[in-house]
């Protein structure tokens, strides 16, 4: 018997999306075989800030622990107003919980922990928006009816490698790290005996024609003015998109990344100066100055991210 396949159901109750959303899910979990499925129900919002949010998901770990998690679900999926102190309090004595032990969960730094854990595991999954689910870990991103998931349960076990492919390319930095690698290739083949090899294909020259019209560059011209462009146009985009709606929109934690890039580019260049002052090569202080963005992406990819979702939730 194959094993079960492990869907995750990322839940924001204030998104009322998750009314509909959640009929179709379970019609096509109910046809497919419960018996196949480890479903799991987790939160997210893509505002992780919302007083909505965070007492309608807290209302739910609240009353996983005394057991009746399934009934403040279906509750809160019900539930037509607005998320707050008094109508989760509300639902909790409708379904019988212990309303002291209820409101004092509702305040642990424990609960506070396992919501900040779930939004978590939704970043690491590049979970954008809830409702959401992924399948075996991975993101859905078809069609929300019945059969476009069945579908999909179907090729979960299946596509394997064609999903670890698609994950590494829309992974952040795996531009970063592929260039890395050929790096590192390239210092080991041109010190291995295969420098002439190695000149060749660095100053080999392709390109296109039309007629008697001929464009040629070489290898190398290619790589750093069409593929690198490309390259740091993106990560251009993707600093854009963290200064507007990611990390980098709150100034404070901003800061520390901007003071860091300052610095990065400072003290290398002032370094050099300060070495090869009065010298012949005093005026390439910029070449140190240069942030390489590329291989620093790589090197961090490789290192794993140590950090915490710091903040914490209240």
């Amino acid at each position: 018997m194959k094993n079960p396949i492990a869907i995750t159901s990322f839940i924001d109750y204030s998104n009322h999306v998750v009314k509909s959303g959640r009929s179709i899910f379970l019609k096509a979990i109910e046809q497919y075989g419960e018996e196949k499925i480890n479903l799991k129900t987790r939160f997210y919002s893509s505002n992780p800030k919302s007083e909505e949010f965070l007492l309608s998901s807290k209302a739910a770990l609240c009353a996983e622990l005394q057991g009746k998690f399934q009934e403040m679900h279906e509750a809160l999926v019900k539930h037509g107003g607005e998320y707050n102190l008094n109508s989760v309090t509300r639902i909790a004595n409708e379904i019988n919980l212990d309303l002291d032990k209820f409101k004092s969960d509702l305040r642990s730094r424990n609960i506070t922990r396992r919501l900040r854990d779930d939004i978590r595991l939704a970043r690491k999954r590049k979970v954008a928006v809830a409702p959401a689910i992924t399948i075996n870990g991975y993101v859905y991103t078809g069609a929300w009816d019945e059969e476009a998931l069945i579908v999909a349960l179907d090729n979960s076990n299946t596509k394997s490698v064609e999903q670890a492919m698609k994950s590494f390319v829309n992974w952040g930095a795996s531009a970063a790290v592929v260039l890395l690698v050929a790096a590192l290739l390239a210092l080991v083949f041109v010190n291995t005996g295969f420098f002439h090899e190695y000149e060749f294909l660095h100053n080999f020259r392709f390109g296109f024609s039309a007629g008697n019209h001929v464009f040629e560059l070489p290898t190398e011209v290619w790589i750093n003015d069409g593929l690198m462009a490309v390259f740091f146009l993106l990560i251009g985009l993707e600093i854009k998109r963290e200064i507007i709606s990611g990390e980098l929109s709150d100034i404070k934690k901003a800061s520390m990344p901007v003071v860091g890039a300052i610095g990065g580019m400072l003290i290398p260049a002032l370094l050099y100066y300060g070495i090869n002052y009065n010298g012949e090569g005093v005026g390439g202080w910029g070449v140190p100055m240069a942030t390489d963005i590329a291989f620093t992406l790589g090197l961090m990819a490789l290192l794993g991210s140590k950090g915490t979702y710091g903040r914490r939730l209240s």
